[in-house]
């Protein structure tokens, strides 16, 4: 029988699964199923330890989040996804020390710019600078736009479940 240290009774379940309906023929193949029926006390003791792998509760979850709800460490994927987006950019250098990130891109349409991220606690800040001429009313638009996709895939690489902690 397997057993299992962290969740003993998901091993002992598997290993009455396996006894009974895991069985091949002397050339390899899987026969079907077994069916194996169980007395009314056999089949509660298998449902009470099913149900107590289920709702064991003694690890705490682990605080993977900040109250902000989002991480320091996904602001280079988030970059990356959003040049995947809406405005096509490739990330052709990129910096991340500390506090702070820089990521040179280049647009589909070959026009040149910058993302910096600044982290202040728990909060984290985006400043697009876009074209050659970072002034010009439709580099302003890009920039905005950029910025906008940036903090929505910062939303939502941020928005993972907790995971149980390890006894």
């Amino acid at each position: 029988m397997i057993i299992n240290r962290r969740f003993p009774a998901i091993g002992a379940c598997l290993g009455l699964w396996m006894a009974a309906g895991c069985q091949s023929t002397p050339q390899g193949k899987l026969s079907s199923p077994s069916v194996v029926s169980l007395s009314p006390d056999q089949a509660s003791a298998v449902q009470a330890t099913l149900r107590s792998a289920v709702t064991d509760t003694s690890a705490a979850p682990l605080q993977l989040l900040p109250a902000s709800g989002v991480r320091w460490s996904d602001v280079p994927r988030c970059v990356h996804w959003a040049g995947d987006q809406q405005i096509a950019f490739a990330v052709v250098d990129s910096t991340v020390s500390g506090d702070h990130a820089s990521f040179r891109i280049r647009t589909l349409e070959g026009w040149p710019g910058w993302i910096t991220a600044s982290r202040h606690g728990d909060l984290i800040s985006f400043d697009v600078t876009m074209g050659p001429y970072p002034q010009h009313a439709s580099a302003k638009k890009q920039a905005s736009k950029i910025r906008e996709l940036l903090l929505v895939a910062l939303r939502t690489w941020g928005a993972k479940p907790e995971l149980p902690a390890d006894p």
